[in-house]
Parts: structure tokens; C-alpha cells; sequence
């Protein structure tokens, strides 16, 4: 069974939702206000795993996890480089990385 058919991601203009139910495994929901949002991370991944989204807001202490193998997670991916929120260029030249560490923007 493959990430898309468990791990959900839809957004509209103001939320982000992230909706994860793994077969045999705890369901679980979030919500992510994108006006919360501080910082994104992105890791490139080899070719056996999935490139993966970290989002950082202002009112949670956790971050928010997200594989771009998940559905809706390149809309998502999308959505976040149209509003800004990662640099577009670093974005483009990770597309062709396997470093597979996390980069993330804005830069510290």
C-alpha cells in the first residue's frame, strides 16, 4: 500500500490539512493556519525514499512532517513556493539533489 492512500494533504487559502491514517495504525488530523507559518524545511531524498516538507509555525512547538509522496503533497509543494514561503531557486536546484538533509527557508 503505498504513502498516497493513507497520508492526506489538502489546503485553500487560509488552512493547511494534513490527514494521516496508516492501515492498523492511529489516525491522525492537523490543521496548520498559513499566516502560522515561519519557516519551511525541504529534504531531497535518493530514489528510494520520498523527498519530505517540514513545516515550522509560531504557535506549535512540533513541526509538521510532511513526504511529498503523500497525496496532495505537490500541490502542497506548489502552493508553499507560489506564496513565497521557500526560495524558488534553492527549490530548483534541490530537485536534482539526494543530499538528503534538510534545507531550509528562511535561512538561519
Amino acid at each position: 500500500m503505498g504513502l498516497d492512500t493513507w497520508f492526506h494533504v489538502s489546503f485553500d487559502q487560509d488552512v493547511i490539512d494534513i490527514h494521516i491514517h496508516p492501515l492498523g495504525g492511529d489516525e491522525s488530523h492537523a490543521r496548520v493556519a498559513w499566516d502560522e507559518i515561519i519557516r519551511i524545511c525541504f529534504k531531497p531524498a535518493n530514489f528510494l525514499d520520498s523527498d519530505e516538507i517540514l513545516i515550522f509555525t509560531k504557535t506549535q512547538e512540533k513541526s509538521y512532517l510532511i513526504p511529498l509522496d503523500a497525496d496532495g503533497a505537490s500541490a502542497l509543494w506548489n502552493e508553499i513556493l507560489a506564496r513565497d514561503l521557500f526560495d524558488a531557486e534553492l527549490a530548483i536546484e534541490l530537485a536534482s539533489s539526494t543530499d538528503g538533509r534538510f534545507h531550509c527557508w528562511p535561512q538561519e
